[in-house]
């Protein structure tokens, strides 16, 4: 995968499950942190199940995984997280142009899947990107991100102002600089270098996007109620960008259910309603 103005490309995987029933939709689902991961897919997980599930009722399922992280620039590149994130964007335009597209799914409600995405964490950033600056919300019927997106408010989360809740973690810092080519622990995010300011709001989802008014797409945010990481309250500077923009806008708070929905009963069941169902009235 090539992008413009960055100087590797980026491998990885595609995973499709076609729709046993005649397809309805399709979902890309994008994994957390580096974007490395398949999607659900760990030892003794039952997402196959939830997928196999999916399938019968005429959704394909395509697994995005990243050989090369997503999120990672060359060394000393400082080129950031929303450049990067020409990465998935190009991906999924792609899957929708080339795979999506030959499957002559029937004509749906606005909102209804369709063309949909869902991402975990640091795969809702990978999700949310192509929304804000790759103007792609035309093709999008239904993006749920999960846990996140991360993305947001990149400036607070570095700089270590303000909610404990926001500071990124000795796990998240060193994502969020390598991103910008720092691999050795001395990056801006590490120095909470203030200089960087304006470079992080230019690569924040909230801030630093061309587009925030999605009329044909439904957004759905999933956050376990036990979720511990920053992830909910950085989503929450994109929610609040997005107020009344798109089609439709929920937030769900999932019962017995952590940081991913992945990884939980009750989130996989809430995701499925939210695939399979429509725009709240």
């Amino acid at each position: 995968m090539s992008c413009p103005d960055v100087r590797e490309d980026a491998t990885g995987g595609l995973t499709v499950q076609s729709a046993d029933a005649r397809p309805r939709g399709m979902v890309m689902f994008f994994s957390a942190g580096r974007g490395t991961t398949k999607w659900g897919l760990f030892r003794g997980s039952t997402t196959q199940t939830f997928f196999d599930d999916l399938r019968g009722e005429g959704l394909a399922v395509v697994l995005v995984n990243w050989h090369d992280s997503w999120l990672e620039a060359a060394p000393g590149e400082e080129v950031g997280p929303a450049r990067l994130a020409c990465r998935p964007s190009t991906v999924i335009r792609w899957v929708h142009d080339t795979v999506y597209q030959s499957l002559s799914v029937p004509e749906h409600d606005v909102g209804v899947c369709g063309f949909c995405l869902a991402g975990d964490s640091g795969g809702a950033s990978q999700i949310s990107f192509p929304l804000t600056h790759y103007g792609l919300d035309g093709i999008l019927d239904v993006v749920v991100p999960s846990g996140g997106p991360p993305h947001a408010a990149l400036a607070v989360g570095c700089l270590r102002e303000g909610d404990r809740d926001l500071w990124f973690t000795s796990y998240s810092t060193p994502i969020m600089d390598a991103s910008y080519g720092y691999y050795n622990g001395d990056g801006p995010c590490a120095r909470h270098d203030e200089s960087f300011t304006d470079v992080w709001n230019r690569d924040s989802i909230d801030s630093g996007g061309s587009d925030y008014e999605y009329p044909n797409t439904r957004l759905v945010f999933l956050f376990g109620e036990r979720d511990q990481t920053g992830g909910p309250t950085h989503a929450a500077f994109f929610i609040d960008r997005l107020d009344g923009a798109a089609l439709s806008l929920d937030t769900t708070l999932v019962p017995d259910t952590g940081h991913l929905m992945s990884r939980s009963p009750a989130g996989l069941a809430q995701l499925r309603e939210v695939l399979l169902g429509a725009p709240s009235s």
